[in-house]
């Protein structure tokens, strides 16, 4: 409505354009977003990722320790 951004398309400007990482997860620990400082930071790109278990993401000598860690993130 007159051409403003709503809230949810202005958050996904901001996490698009931010210098950190930021990846999320739903909760089935399945990546939902991946933003441009994530794809550098891994150097895969956002459809490699979208949909994948975010374990991908972690070196598998600390696998072990991702789940008590997402548990204890929500």
């Amino acid at each position: 409505m007159f051409g403003f951004p709503s809230q949810r398309e202005n958050l996904k400007e901001v996490l698009d354009q931010s210098i950190d990482a930021i990846v999320s997860i739903d909760g089935n620990n399945n990546v939902t977003y991946f933003n441009d400082a994530a794809v550098k930071l891994w150097g895969f790109n956002r459809e490699e990722v979208i949909g994948r278990n975010v374990k991908m993401l972690v070196p598998k000598e600390i696998q072990g320790n991702l789940y008590k860690f997402v548990f204890l993130a929500r």
